[in-house]
């Protein structure tokens, strides 16, 4: 009704605002001194970020961390949730108190369709969370397949949609595949040494960008 919709648009102009004034605040304080790097970091925002600034993140390939994509919101999420953790809140109270922080993020950094997916898909899993059950990622995609599609369908024949929801369903459905076959190195290494730790995380990055590109691949 009209009341929802008022109340709706003025949340989202209460949220825009806000991005305003974090950005005004951080070009204030750290003017010359990487602002730039910390508006993309923070809130996606990559138009004072010099070329050169750019090229650096470009050819490192993380360059996804300065714009907004469902990834920057998860990363955002995370960081959320870790910040009640230096609090020393139990999961369940991180998860909680960072829900209502979800929304606000969501508006501020633009309901794209990746950021639509990785909101629905970490409310669901901040949820199970708070109520002691498990999240089973494949339920989280399609719920967020159908918060994506059913207020406008043909959004499925976006690139972006394409792009976001492949990659998500690869890393689903054959990150652990990989991982697993991956692990087979690790026997050379002894378990809990500093080789060991090093070789299984470059095991899970490689298993999930495999993952992730053997899906979008086609498009």
């Amino acid at each position: 009704n009209m009341v929802d919709l008022g109340m709706e648009s003025s949340l989202q102009a209460d949220c825009l605002r806000l991005r305003d004034l974090v950005k005004s605040r951080i070009e204030s304080l750290f003017h010359g001194k990487g602002e730039e790097i910390l508006l993309g970091l923070l809130l996606g925002d990559k138009a004072e970020l010099s070329d050169e600034v750019e090229n650096v993140f470009l050819k490192s390939g993380s360059l996804h961390l300065l714009t907004v994509s469902g990834f920057h919101f998860s990363m955002m999420a995370a960081g959320l949730f870790a910040c009640f953790q230096l609090l020393q809140f139990n999961p369940k109270l991180c998860a909680a108190f960072s829900l209502p922080f979800l929304m606000v993020l969501l508006l501020m950094e633009g309901a794209t369709v990746s950021v639509q997916r990785a909101a629905v898909m970490t409310t669901l899993a901040f949820l199970a969370m708070i109520l002691e059950r498990d999240n089973d990622g494949l339920n989280s995609w399609g719920a967020a397949l159908l918060v994506v599609l059913l207020p406008e369908p043909l959004r499925m024949f976006s690139e972006s949609f394409l792009l976001s929801f492949s990659a998500v369903l690869g890393i689903l459905l054959i990150a652990a595949i990989l991982r697993k076959e991956g692990t087979r190195l690790l026997a050379v290494t002894r378990e809990g040494s500093l080789s060991y730790r090093i070789l299984s995380r470059a095991i899970d990055i490689i298993a999930v960008s495999l993952s992730a590109n053997m899906l979008t691949a086609p498009f």
